[in-house]
């Protein structure tokens, strides 16, 4: 029982002093557009509300070559994408030498201003909260805290 309460107490140390996640969300953005497919993973420490670019990825895979930037609109207007439409949109530019493909999906009707799944015809995009470590804390207390009631009726 003290090895239990040590090892436990040591997590709950662990976690408490954890350094904080880079990242509190997870966009992952897929499309089968133009007869290829594309998927591309980035964090980003709060929910985007501007036109950004995007250089730094977890995961980037084209069947047409190297993915290189992600432009992302999350709000709707006008012409911030490839085809200058009023919608929420994402341009994916790809380096297949000797060409430069741009992959573009416009969502209309929506914004990116939530966690959660957003869709058109060929594309997606899940937009994912990560846990900091202080939830993990309060989980992983709670689940201890039912641990011992549990174990305390049992042996009466």
């Amino acid at each position: 029982m003290k090895r239990f309460i040590t090892i436990f107490a040591s997590a709950l140390f662990a976690l408490g002093v954890a350094k904080s996640a880079s990242a509190a969300f997870i966009y992952d953005y897929q499309t089968s557009a133009a007869g290829g497919t594309t998927h591309v993973e980035w964090t980003e420490p709060s929910l985007l509300n501007t036109f950004t670019t995007i250089t730094s990825f977890l995961l980037a895979t084209s069947t047409f070559g190297t993915v290189t930037t992600l432009h992302i609109s999350p709000l709707t207007s006008t012409g911030s994408c490839a085809l200058g439409q009023a919608a929420a949109c994402i341009d994916v530019s790809i380096s297949s030498p000797p060409l430069l493909i741009i992959l573009s999906s416009n969502f209309a009707g929506v914004q990116f201003t939530h966690v959660g799944l957003y869709a058109n015809n060929d594309s997606t995009l899940t937009i994912t909260a990560v846990p900091e470590p202080s939830q993990l804390l309060l989980l992983a207390a709670g689940l201890g805290a039912l641990f011992f009631v549990v174990r305390r009726r049992l042996r009466s």
